[in-house]
């Protein structure tokens, strides 16, 4: 089963192995917990003003064990996104709404003062993307 949550989501798309909620990524999520094995955080953080509670909210409601994997655009990729958007090629608002761009040792830092323990990290797409995966 999966449960999505995100500012705008179709929740008549809703059934027994999808449940969709309406949810403000910068506030606390309204799930209990140690509530689910897995968190996926794709292309989220860059667009949000409280980024530290959206780590720390992973990891509350991660059961012991739990996995957290979080993707974002790296530094380096920020003058393509942006002349890519310019070009009308991907979407402009969005690459507007970027807040910042994370390196290898912020996000490695905020996933340790989150208490997130064997943290992986990973680039991908050339080095213009990260992945960085922390076990509770």
């Amino acid at each position: 089963k999966c449960t999505g949550f995100d500012l705008t989501v179709d929740q008549a798309s809703n059934n027994d192995k999808v449940k969709l909620f309406p949810a403000e990524l910068n506030d606390p999520i309204k799930a209990p917990s140690q509530s689910f094995d897995a968190v996926l955080s794709l292309a989220v953080i860059e667009h949000l003003n409280n980024y530290d509670q959206h780590v720390k909210e992973a990891w509350r409601i991660l059961k012991p064990n739990g996995l957290f994997l979080l993707t974002t655009p790296a530094p380096t990729a920020k003058p393509i996104l942006e002349i890519l958007a310019y070009l009308g090629l991907i979407n402009f608002d969005s690459i507007k709404d970027h807040k910042r761009y994370f390196n290898k040792g912020m996000l490695i830092k905020l996933f340790e003062s989150s208490d997130f323990k064997e943290i992986k990290f990973y680039y991908f797409q050339g080095g213009l993307n990260q992945l960085i995966i922390g076990t509770k």
